[in-house]
């Protein structure tokens, strides 16, 4: 068995704290206990992608090592074979991470050919300190704080800006993918196997508003509506310094957000 790794961390920080858990080498990410974050997708017999989070030894430090098993895209490089749906995930977090700070720390990308099954294994680092935005939305404090769900969601709506200025589109953006720091309110999002990058910023805009206005009810209220969208009408603040002359227009608004 012929097996791939790409360690994306040079100064060795991380692949130590790994190491202390006894996770060296691809058979030990592998057979790690299978007690999954949230239950694994599956298309068919033998085809599954799930999460597992693991703690370091000091417990300072936390990661999250994603499992797949003929879990695979076709791509014109591979029509037939195809790749690992983690592999093109590690690819765009690399990229988020180290040109535009989006994303968690990449640390392993690991793939190999066992009895005819592609098996595959990407570990990111931990975002230690950050809640997602479905869990903190059930907060107390969120609930009864309108000033400070306001910061929260008019912090979410700027980073989703940023990010789609880039031309970037998640493409399966939900709440449990958006995460932020309750103290800094620095936003990162997760789960990146679909994104997609276009040259409309407004194409990307409101492909991802439009699933997140979907599949989040409580985001539609008139006030979380308007700090989440106040960065796409160019605003004041720091967001005219974002602004290049592409605009969502009113109508693209109510279009993605009813």
């Amino acid at each position: 068995m012929k097996t791939a790794y790409y360690w994306y961390m040079k100064n060795g920080k991380y692949r130590e704290l790994l190491a202390e858990r006894g996770l060296t080498d691809f058979e030990t990410f592998w057979h790690l206990d299978r007690q999954w974050v949230e239950e694994p997708n599956r298309i068919g017999t033998g085809k599954w992608s799930g999460v597992i989070r693991v703690d370091s030894e000091n417990g300072c430090d936390s990661f999250y090592i994603k499992q797949q098993k003929n879990y695979i895209r076709r791509t014109w490089r591979r029509p037939l074979r195809g790749e690992a749906w983690a592999a093109r995930e590690a690819f765009n977090i690399r990229e988020l991470r180290y040109q535009y700070k989006f994303a968690p720390v990449p640390v392993l990308y690991a793939e190999r050919q066992n009895a005819g099954d592609l098996e595959a294994v990407l570990v990111v680092k931990g975002l230690d300190g950050y809640v997602s935005l479905d869990a903190l939305q059930e907060q107390e404090r969120f609930r009864s704080q309108r000033a400070f769900a306001g910061e929260v969601i008019a912090a979410v709506g700027l980073r989703l800006f940023e990010f789609h200025r880039q031309g970037y589109c998640h493409g399966s953006l939900y709440p449990k993918h958006i995460f932020i720091h309750p103290l800094t309110l620095d936003v990162k999002l997760i789960d990146f196997e679909r994104l997609k990058r276009f040259r409309s910023f407004r194409r990307a805009a409101i492909n991802d508003l439009g699933r997140l206005f979907r599949r989040t009810p409580w985001l539609r209220a008139d006030f979380m509506r308007e700090k989440l969208l106040a960065p796409y009408f160019c605003g004041a603040g720091p967001v005219n310094a974002l602004c290049a002359g592409e605009r969502l227009r009113d109508r693209d608004i109510r279009a993605c957000s009813h």
